[in-house]
């Protein structure tokens, strides 16, 4: 529940034992989806065609890059059979699916590389070589995914290669990695159809501007906007900001021992602390609804098994491995950043974005909350114009 707050070319001998000290150093504590169309009651129920021409709700979804906004956006896509719902749709982004593979593969052979960590096998060391190849292309494994499948196999089940991956925070990973890998036998089928839960788990990065439309049974229209969070696309939020009703501000639990991957001098964290008290301190939204969504849950919970939550927050008091303790400490570090914004139309929900159910659930509550609100200011203005024709009345009658 929401709560009111008031590479490069690589030879053979380059992965049979140390041969980097660039350790990463910490700093301290795509796809066009195509428009949906839809209408509803509360956000949750059947939508149906109304073709109302009224203004739509704006929400814009911001956060810096991978909170998981394209997850999210979707999640809601195919709430409402849309986008990656298709069949279709899904076998065009098959390519994306082998482009995270090789990307995620060549990463941790990389990765190695940082950690000064010996590849073991023999013939996973000549595969290693030829997968970061740079003459490898993505039609490459298109063309012959059995034979890649392989490949890529047997680097990944390699004794370094997993020690690498399990010191991942050491350098840039997907979330994705580890259930592409699992799934690789079913993935690199001639006849590979990408599933539903392939796509989710699938990093597309968002580049532009993405729109999609909802029409409520009343008439009246939302509209949720993705833009790209990586720094080169924030520059194009602005051209978004005079038309907003809402705002969806994504944040990653997960990422407290990530850096960015622009830069890996600068943690994660505070990049996406940055991002939000710039937003949510802007003069033009000190009262526009905002909703902070605490994405990843999931994989906090995973990290928290193995990681020390207090080595990167040493003001946390409360106990690392229990993570409603550590969401609840996140929300509220990150809520001390919003300091201007009116805390009556405020919102936070911890949420795993991969979860259909539960995203589900939260966007209801999301657009709801959303609606009254709009509701609210259009009552408000209402009056105001109401006001403002009664001075005048009485200045003509002086």
């Amino acid at each position: 529940m929401g709560q009111v707050i008031k590479s490069t070319t690589t030879t053979t001998e380059d992965f049979m034992g140390p041969n980097s000290n660039n350790r990463r150093s910490r700093a301290s504590s795509t796809f066009q989806q195509p428009q949906v169309t839809t209408t509803s009651t509360s956000a949750g129920d059947i939508f149906t065609n109304n073709n109302k021409n009224n203004k739509p709700i704006t929400i814009l979804l911001l956060g810096p890059g991978e909170n998981g906004k394209s997850t999210l956006f979707k999640q809601i896509q195919l709430m409402y059979n849309k986008g990656i719902a298709s069949e279709e749709t899904r076998k065009e982004m098959k390519s994306d699916v082998y482009e995270n593979l090789l990307e995620n593969i060549r990463n941790l052979i990389l990765g190695t590389q940082t950690l000064e960590i010996k590849i073991c096998n023999e013939k996973a060391i000549e595969y290693a070589t030829t997968l970061v190849n740079e003459s490898l292309t993505i039609n490459d494994l298109l063309e012959n995914p059995k034979d890649w499948k392989e490949k890529i196999e047997m680097v990944w089940k390699d004794e370094g290669i997993q020690q690498a991956f399990q010191n991942r925070e050491e350098f840039q990973l997907y979330d994705s990695a580890e259930y592409l890998f699992k799934n690789i036998q079913r993935i690199c089928e001639n006849d590979y159809i990408p599933s539903i839960d392939d796509i989710l788990h699938t990093r597309v990065k968002t580049l532009g501007i993405i729109e999609m439309a909802f029409e409520l049974n009343s008439g009246q229209q939302l509209k949720l906007v993705d833009v790209g969070g990586q720094r080169n696309e924030r520059k194009k939020w602005i051209h978004l900001f005079s038309d907003v009703d809402a705002i969806v501000f994504m944040v990653s639990l997960s990422e407290f021992d990530l850096t960015c991957y622009e830069s890996n001098e600068t943690w994660r964290v505070q990049e996406t602390v940055e991002v939000l008290r710039d937003i949510s301190n802007k003069p033009m939204f000190l009262n526009t609804p905002l909703i902070m969504i605490l994405n990843k849950k999931d994989i906090l919970q995973q990290k928290l098994k193995n990681k020390s939550f207090k080595q990167y927050f040493k003001e946390f008091k409360g106990d690392e491995k229990d993570d409603k303790e550590v969401i609840e400490f996140l929300k509220q570090y990150y809520l001390q950043f919003t300091t201007d914004h009116a805390r009556d139309n405020l919102r936070v929900y911890p949420l795993s974005a991969i979860d259909q159910n539960e995203t589900k659930n939260v966007f209801t509550e999301v657009a709801d909350f959303v609606i009254k609100e709009s509701e609210k200011r259009k009552v408000l203005q209402q009056q105001e114009i109401a006001n403002e024709k009664a001075r005048r009345r009485k200045s003509t009658k002086l």
